[in-house]
């Protein structure tokens, strides 16, 4: 068991870009299933609309919603559903459009 131990790593310190990617995947998976476990464990309709009190004015306001934020000391992530299309990516579009191309 130790010579395995110590094989890992070896094998860590000199592959250090795959060592890290693999921890920053891990980490970001471990975020992802807590932020599941959380959002099922929310009694109620997450959707469903409140009554605003005069009272409550001044307290923050919250949104539900699809987007997610994750910081990790200096980095930050923004975790948009949906498709990123190559072309807002790279800022080229073709014009004209071919006919039934995004929306058929």
């Amino acid at each position: 068991m130790t010579a395995v131990l110590l094989k890992a790593m070896r094998d860590l310190r000199r592959r250090r870009l795959q060592a890290a990617v693999i921890f920053i995947t891990t980490l970001l998976a471990v975020a992802t299933a807590a932020m599941a476990l959380m959002l099922v464990s929310q009694p109620g309709d997450p959707y469903k609309a409140a009554s605003a009190d005069p009272k409550e004015a001044d307290k923050p306001l919250a949104v539900r919603t699809e987007v997610g934020f994750l910081r990790l000391g200096e980095l930050e992530v923004a975790a948009i559903p949906g498709e990123i299309y190559p072309e807002l990516v790279l800022d080229k579009v073709q014009d004209p459009p071919d006919p039934g191309a995004d929306f058929p």
